[in-house]
């Protein structure tokens, strides 16, 4: 059973540091872990990979809690306006809480935390060791970056202090997370606190390619959440998925299509169902995402087949987000109002 629980915890990982505390965590049934997410941007579906680890993790026997950090979001550039973080965070809250809705979870607002003295003194004593390369290193890779803001260089710290405050001992992200946790194993030693085990996944590459960045800006790029069922299919059908093609030489997905199925639908699902006609050998269905990267590599598995049926198991796996937002059009528009109106967010 303890192998069982390790091995979840390691599938669809990119990196870990270290592998070693992550074991004796996991076999000590000691784990305390936190996913953290800045409410900004429409909800996609890029998010059911750090969401999929999250299953994983509690599978394994770690508490998991998931921090909607509304302050965050604000640090970022303005990426939300800091009239809009309530309703922001409701709506990712609802985006979330549904995907999840069988997982048993701890929800946390970084406001509820981030403005208590001893969070601050925490926050004023680790800028003090922190230089601003470290902190725009550390920050180039979440940021906006453009005209650097000062706030842009807090964000990161304060996301690392938001480990001790959440009294954890497992920090999950993103591999665009690692140069910002990474500095609770550089600096947390120094103030006497304790660094995190640091999970990173891989990252869903762009619809449209491992050139495109998957966008809100750019609707053919993503799949939101509660998109309806003939806009989902559309954009899977018309996505980028190369014959034989998975990774490139960096090991980074290059196929998007392949990377739903490996990292979000078969974590999430437990399995999935290949469709294809009897002549080509007839369904299949794979419940280990190595075994259907083997397979599409070898050419045993057709673009089309694996995209009709990433596109009918989206479909009924986003079916409980789809039926809430049927119903609360009105959340979608406090949240989003001009991307609504520019077309960029679809209404189910």
């Amino acid at each position: 059973m303890l192998n069982d629980k390790v091995e979840l915890a390691f599938r669809n990982v990119e990196e870990v540091v270290t592998r070693e505390e992550l074991e004796n965590i996991i076999n000590s049934g000691s784990g305390v872990g936190y996913y953290g997410t800045a409410p900004t941007g429409p909800f996609h579906i890029g998010y059911l990979v750090p969401l999929g680890k999250v299953s994983d993790l509690v599978r394994a026997g770690v508490k998991m809690k998931i921090l909607l950090a509304d302050i965050h979001a604000y640090m970022d550039d303005r990426k939300t306006d800091w009239g809009m973080l309530k309703v922001r965070t409701e709506y990712y809250f609802r985006c979330i809480s549904l995907l999840l809705k069988d997982v048993d979870i701890e929800y946390c607002v970084g406001s509820d935390f981030q403005f208590q003295r001893e969070y601050f003194e925490k926050l004023y004593r680790i800028s003090a060791l922190i230089t601003v390369s470290r902190a725009q290193r550390a920050a180039s890779m979440v940021t906006r970056m453009r005209e650097p803001k000062v706030s842009e260089l807090i964000y990161p710290i304060m996301q690392a202090i938001d480990c001790d405050a959440l009294k954890v001992n497992i920090a999950l992200g993103g591999i665009d997370q690692r140069h910002i946790y990474m500095l609770t194993r550089e600096y947390f030693p120094l103030l006497g606190l304790n660094p995190v085990t640091c999970i990173f996944t891989p990252l869903i590459p762009s619809l449209r390619g491992p050139d495109v960045k998957m966008s809100a800006s750019i609707p053919e790029s993503n799949i939101q959440v509660y998109e309806p069922e003939e806009s989902i299919r559309k954009k899977v059908l018309r996505a980028y998925c190369p014959m034989k093609e998975v990774k490139s030489s960096g090991l980074q997905y290059t196929n998007p299509i392949v990377a739903i199925a490996s990292l979000a639908l078969i974590p999430m699902l437990g399995s999935l169902r290949i469709e294809r006609d009897p002549s080509k050998g007839g369904d299949i269905v794979y419940n280990d995402a190595g075994l259907l990267e083997r397979d599409y590599v070898e050419g045993k598995i057709h673009p089309l087949d694996l995209k009709n049926s990433v596109a009918n198991a989206l479909i009924d796996f986003l079916k409980p987000v789809r039926d809430y937002f049927k119903t609360r059009h009105d959340l979608i528009l406090e949240a989003y109002p001009e991307e609504v109106k520019k077309g960029l967010v679809p209404l189910p």
